[in-house]
C-alpha cells in the first residue's frame, strides 16, 4: 500500500512536501529521516482525533482518505473505552 501524505499550503517551511516511509538502514540519517516522518503523523493523528478542520497534512491517495475516516471513528472510540476503564478501576 503506497499510502502517504502530502503538506497542505505552506504553514512550515520545514515541513517535507511529503512524508513516506523510508527502509530503516543501518545509517543514523535513515533513521533521523524515519523518527521525523514518525513525528509528523503523530501530528496528522492528534490533528485526526481533535476533529481539528485544519489539517498539516492531506492524503495522497483514497487509501490515505480511507486511514482518515477509520481514524475518525476508531481513535475517539478508543479514547472512551480507555477513559471508562480507568474510571471503573478508581471507582472501587
Amino acid at each position: 500500500m503506497a499510502t502517504g501524505l502530502k503538506i497542505e499550503g505552506a504553514v512550515n517551511p520545514s515541513f517535507p512536501a511529503t512524508v513516506n516511509w523510508p527502509d530503516l538502514s543501518e545509517t543514523w540519517t535513515s533513521f533521523r529521516e524515519w523518527a521525523r516522518n514518525f513525528g509528523y503523523a503523530a501530528l496528522h493523528t492528534l490533528q485526526v482525533l481533535t476533529f481539528s478542520r485544519i489539517r498539516t497534512f492531506t492524503p495522497l491517495d483514497w487509501q490515505g482518505e480511507l486511514l482518515i475516516v477509520l481514524q475518525t471513528v476508531v481513535l475517539p472510540l478508543q479514547v472512551a473505552l480507555l477513559a471508562l476503564a480507568v474510571r471503573r478501576r478508581f471507582q472501587r
